[in-house]
């Protein structure tokens, strides 16, 4: 079973599909989706679930019928029999060198990280033309600018913030936690420009850039599920 036939099943067993194609005003590509871009520790899980909890409390476009993608995906990929990573890996977002991902595939036998990554962009393409989801991470932003009605969220903060929240989360001492926070943020960087040779803190490639160090996430997500009501007015 390749990835997207897994992810076919996957969209299927969560009535997605049943619920995004069978209606006749709102075709699929049609629908909002939201990407969220974050610095390491700036909220971005944090934020994804309280715009959930938002648009169901507003009952906007069927608010829970909106899905949350990150973890989900990395573990479609794990599961695909034709790619050999493990979870671990995959949500580490550790982006590796040539040379060090040589040493992965030839040493410890797994995938490319190249066949992975452009798993993931598929996955993450598809997921976006269904809409109603939330992809965090993983150049969603850049993976599915061709879309219609999507929304692009950056968020940043400063790193003693960033800092606090990465020790709370992982139980990090302070040293360990700013160590995290600069290999993370640079694996991103090096992503993104690798794929897209794009500048992951261009602010153009963003709708909005929020600074979670002075900005609740509860305020942040009001104000994106004002922007995806905004985009169904477009869309209807």
């Amino acid at each position: 079973m390749t990835s997207l036939t897994h992810l076919q099943s996957f969209l299927e067993m969560h009535n997605y599909h049943k619920k995004h194609c069978e209606r006749p005003n709102l075709q699929r590509g049609h629908y909002p989706f939201v990407t969220i871009s974050r610095e390491t520790g700036a909220g971005g899980h944090a934020l994804a679930e309280a715009v959930i909890k938002q648009l169901k409390k507003s009952q906007v476009n069927e608010g829970e019928d909106w899905r949350v993608f990150d973890q989900e995906v990395c573990r479609m990929v794990v599961e695909d029999p034709t790619v050999k990573v493990s979870l671990e890996r995959m949500l580490s977002e550790e982006y590796h060198s040539q040379i060090e991902d040589m040493f992965q595939e030839l040493i410890c036998g797994e995938s490319s990280q190249d066949a992975v990554i452009k798993k993931i962009f598929k996955i993450f393409h598809m997921l976006a033309h269904f809409g109603k989801v939330i992809l965090v991470g993983r150049a969603g932003h850049l993976v599915t600018r061709d879309l219609p009605y999507g929304i692009h969220i950056r968020l940043i903060a400063p790193e003693d913030k960033r800092a606090v929240r990465m020790r709370q989360l992982l139980k990090l001492d302070e040293k360990h936690a700013r160590e995290l926070i600069r290999q993370q943020d640079r694996s991103r960087q090096r992503l993104v420009k690798t794929y897209f040779n794009h500048d992951i803190e261009n602010p153009l490639d963003y709708d909005v850039t929020w600074n979670t160090g002075g900005i609740s996430v509860d305020l942040i997500a009001e104000n994106v599920v004002s922007l995806i009501q905004h985009r169904m007015k477009a869309v209807l």
